[in-house]
């Protein structure tokens, strides 16, 4: 599990050739859903149209960086008519206000959690309209709507029972983020480990037809030599 805003700004990164492929510019929700369905990538050809990755792409989320497989996960977003009326809706979470569905204040939403393995939304940090309160950590359970602008929860939720946005919290959200980048890294080495030991086998092979060449090469004289003497 990780904050919204550690997934902004992390490099993309192609497992297969070791190379950046961008950065992450923005998140796109599923409020159906309940996840972060897409992000936007910002990159060399960001004139050209924006390029999104299905999060289900996502090899990894790191402290460092995203990874996915190839480039070939990066599609174009002028194809993806969906991910476009996504778009429209506009739906941040960061920032809209929280009401009860009877019309309830409960405060304003100043940040969301994200599972790295599936982008599902796994909780919200509350800001609380009773100042005195704390920052509260909302279950997406209590959630009833994901809106533009409000973000809808059950009429029954005690904001004074939620749980406490602590330290002992951000620990479990650093050491799952770290994990999950160790889990990332092990991958990449053992990727980076077959593409060499592959290159060496293929190098071994050339060597070794170059050796046959050169022996045909030089018994040919001899041959023909001995061809003459005869």
């Amino acid at each position: 599990m990780t904050n919204s805003q550690n997934i902004i700004g992390l490099a993309i990164i192609s497992i297969n050739d070791g190379r950046e492929l961008g950065i992450v510019r923005n998140l796109i929700i599923n409020p159906e859903k309940r996840a972060v369905e897409y992000l936007i990538v910002e990159n060399d050809s960001w004139y050209l149209g924006a390029d999104v990755i299905p999060f289900q792409e996502l090899q990894g989320v790191g402290e460092y960086a995203a990874t996915i497989e190839s480039e070939a996960s990066l599609q174009r977003l002028h194809d993806l008519q969906e991910v476009q009326e996504l778009i429209k809706r506009n739906v941040k979470i960061t920032g809209t206000k929280v009401l009860t569905k009877h019309g309830r204040m409960i405060g304003n939403v100043d940040e969301y959690f994200v599972d790295v393995n599936s982008g599902k939304i796994s909780g919200c940090l509350l800001v609380p309209a009773k100042k005195d309160l704390g920052e509260r950590i909302i279950p997406v359970d209590s959630v009833v709507t994901f809106g533009r602008d409000i973000l809808v929860v059950v009429e029954d939720l005690n904001e004074e029972s939620l749980e406490l946005f602590s330290e002992a919290f951000v620990a479990t959200v650093v050491e799952e983020t770290v994990e999950v980048t160790e889990k990332a890294e092990t991958v990449v080495t053992e990727e980076v480990k077959e593409v060499k030991e592959s290159a060496s086998e293929e190098n071994e092979n050339a060597e070794q037809e170059l050796e046959k060449k050169e022996s045909r090469a030089s018994r040919l004289p001899r041959s023909i030599f001995e061809t003459l003497e005869s």
